[in-house]
């Protein structure tokens, strides 16, 4: 099976990506997560019930494309989400960039975690929610029930 070659830079999408093992035996995952979530496979270690919270866990994802080496957001890439929020859709939805179904993903994650306010320093916390475990800035605890 031939892979297309992932992004490298924050200029062509932010990059979401549990980690896969294919050659353990009992491994979580072993196929990428878009062929399970999309129903091509079942092959994954089976998880009854899964609770758990790490505040801010998807800081990580904003390192180094948001946040500098000092620590600050970076004003340039700030701006371009403001620009262009598509720039935010997950690349593994395999939605076209600058297609009608991707513009409209965009729009609703805008829509949920920003409610209109413009994306800056003051609402970082609301991009960490994208890609962290909680549905919504104010969410508390994130749960998962196959």
């Amino acid at each position: 099976m031939k892979c297309a070659a992932l992004p490298t830079s924050f200029d062509s999408g932010l990059f979401f990506a549990p980690p896969i093992d294919r050659f353990f035996l009992a491994a979580f995952l072993r196929v990428s997560p878009a062929e399970v979530m999309l129903g091509r496979s079942a092959d994954y270690w089976p998880v009854p019930t899964l609770v758990g919270q790490n505040d801010a866990e998807g800081m990580i994802v904003l390192m180094p494309d948001i946040i500098t080496t000092d620590m600050t957001p970076s004003a340039r890439n700030l701006a371009l989400l403001q620009e262009d929020f598509e720039r935010a859709v997950p690349v593994e939805l395999g939605l076209a960039r600058g297609s009608a179904t991707s513009r409209l993903v965009a729009d609703m994650m805008r829509t949920h975690y920003f409610q209109g306010k413009a994306i800056s320093e003051a609402t970082i916390t609301n991009f960490v929610q994208i890609t962290g475990t909680s549905s919504s800035p104010s969410a508390s605890a994130a749960t998962c029930v196959p």
